[in-house]
């Protein structure tokens, strides 16, 4: 048997050795954590003040959109575009073309367009082949309906069904009128003796 004071101090250096045991386990641990730490860390620092934020700028989806549809638009009026050649070209007198000549200084009218459709009952439209022939006592209507003509054009040719017609406008300031004058003759007679209703009536935007 070992002597009681050896036992002793066995027993009062076991913790003592238990202590370094498990500091020595733990040493390889820490040594692993402390590596990763330094793996994981950034070796530069990183500088977020210089560095911005750069967003996305979106894509308009409605101006792709936009463009897409007016492309198709496009092809569409493309494949549409009517051959002139297979236009109709039917025969039509020259009764049916007044009568179609009033029914759109009718509708002028209607819309309020009174200016033009007093123009057009100026004189009574006469017809030599696909040409409508029309007089006017002064330059001024001339231009004003030459600037308005598309409308009564197209309204013209789908009416009589002929797409050849032309109309041919001429200025005679002294020929003798075939009727009785019209509001818009009375205003010209007058404007010819005084330019300046000419300016007052533009002034105050006013109807003849």
């Amino acid at each position: 048997m070992r002597p009681a004071n050896t036992q002793k101090a066995e027993a009062a250096t076991r913790p003592e050795k238990q202590a370094q045991e498990t500091v020595a386990a733990s040493a390889p641990i820490e040594e692993k954590v402390a590596s990763s730490a330094e793996q994981t860390q950034p070796t530069e620092p990183v500088n977020t003040a210089s560095a911005p934020i750069l967003a996305k700028k979106p894509v308009s989806g409605l101006s792709l959109k936009g463009l897409k549809r007016k492309k198709e638009i496009l092809e569409k009026q493309t494949a549409e575009e009517v051959d002139i050649s297979k236009l109709p070209r039917e025969p039509f007198t020259e009764i049916a073309m007044q009568a179609a000549w009033k029914d759109y200084v009718a509708r002028l009218q209607k819309k309020g367009e009174k200016i033009l459709a007093s123009n057009l009952e100026t004189d009574t439209p006469t017809l030599e082949g696909t040409t409508i022939h029309l007089e006017f006592p002064n330059e001024t209507m001339k231009i004003e309906l030459e600037r308005a003509q598309g409308g009564l054009l197209e309204f013209l040719k789908r009416r009589l069904r002929n797409y050849d017609i032309v109309i041919e406008i001429t200025v005679n300031e002294t020929a003798e009128r075939k009727y009785a004058y019209t509001t818009r003759e009375k205003y010209e007679k007058l404007k010819g003796k005084n330019p300046d209703l000419e300016l007052l009536r533009k002034t105050f935007d006013l109807d003849i």
